[in-house]
């Protein structure tokens, strides 16, 4: 009988879906869409409700956000349950372990160091989501207050804008093995994966240091096993790739396009860089991915349009999956691909 896995972090969902169809990617992120919700990739610890994602109507597509410009009011938990949506998805799907790390690294930075028996199959059955949220008549209040206002209207003169309606985040993730297999990952030769405990994100910090120091760690390790089979290390993708050319290269927001996003004289492009997780094992056959705080994985927007009569929110016609479509939440979910539901490349306006 195969092992069930626990997962409960942000970058997890996506895991889910990676043994289903031709394009697991792409069935991954249908999950996202069919809930109205767009993926945060790589997270991002800065969004909050009431915040704006901009990007030019004409001319190369630069993603920007800006801070809310107002004081915003928003309400505990999200329109959807993302958590019972995962647990219907993931009960009977498991992937190979390099297949799901690296798709958790598009989403956050995974440990330095890390390897890992890249035979090994695992498998989730849970995630513990939560988030915060505003109603569709918060959001109507907050583009009519003066200084939002202001912020929309400057950017729709070239921009298409949206507000940040919904946030759903999480703390931590769990890989199980599928089989009675221990699973096998270490820091390098000589630096178990801590077990779980309080101080766990002090000691990955710690482990992540020796194995930069560590000369030894290579795709043929194969200590800490047991089992004498080749290890993998991972690679720098997607966040983790991110956050690495974030240190060696400033951000330039819009470049020779005239349409980029609009900044105010003292404002600067941030060059935040995406979300960390340390790893600490559970038992032998479990893998706990882990943040000090609740990061940010994807979002509800809706856009917003000037009318005859002022701001407004552009209603269309999105309706979740077997529903009529006739709640304004429904009504007013927006996105800005709906193709493709991820916001990478995002550049932090500060104002």
């Amino acid at each position: 009988m195969k092992r069930a896995a626990q997962l409960s972090t942000p970058t997890a969902i996506i895991l889910l879906l990676l043994s289903v169809g031709c394009d697991p990617e792409k069935a991954a992120l249908s999950m996202f869409s069919d809930q109205g919700l767009t993926v945060l990739q790589p997270a991002r610890d800065y969004i909050k409700p009431g915040g704006l994602v901009v990007t030019p109507k004409k001319g190369k597509k630069v993603l920007a956000y800006l801070d809310p410009y107002d004081d915003v009011t928003s309400e505990k938990g999200t329109y959807v349950d993302f958590k019972g949506v995962v647990q219907a998805k993931a009960k009977k799907q498991s992937s190979g372990i390099g297949v799901a790390l690296g798709l958790l690294g598009q989403v956050v930075s995974l440990p330095i160091g890390l390897s890992y028996d890249n035979s090994q199959e695992v498998q989730l059955s849970q995630i513990d989501t939560s988030g915060k949220r505003m109603t569709t008549q918060m959001v109507s209040g907050l583009i009519a207050k003066k200084a939002t206002e202001a912020a929309i209207r400057k950017q729709l003169k070239n921009n298409r804008v949206f507000v940040v309606q919904e946030i759903y985040t999480a703390t931590n993730m769990q890989l199980s093995s599928t089989t009675k297999a221990a699973l096998s990952a270490s820091y390098g030769p000589q630096s178990a994966v801590p077990k779980c405990s309080p101080e766990t994100l002090d000691q990955e910090k710690s482990n992540q240091q020796n194995a930069k120091q560590s000369s030894s760690v290579n795709g043929n390790d194969s200590s800490g096993a047991g089992t004498g089979k080749t290890k993998t290390p991972v690679k720098p993708t997607g966040a983790a790739l991110s956050s690495q050319k974030a240190r060696t290269s400033s951000t330039t927001v819009g470049g020779s396009n005239p349409n980029a996003p609009e900044q105010s004289g003292g404002n600067q492009a941030g060059k935040d860089q995406g979300a960390t997780v340390g790893v600490c094992r559970n038992a032998a056959y479990s893998l706990s991915f882990t943040a000090k705080t609740a990061i940010p994985f994807a979002v509800r927007l809706n856009e917003i349009v000037m009318t005859d009569s002022g701001l407004d929110i552009n209603y269309g016609s999105y309706t979740f999956p077997q529903t009529l479509g006739n709640t304004d939440v429904e009504r007013a979910t927006a996105f800005i691909d709906a193709a493709h539901p991820v916001i990478s490349g995002l550049v932090h306006l500060r104002h």
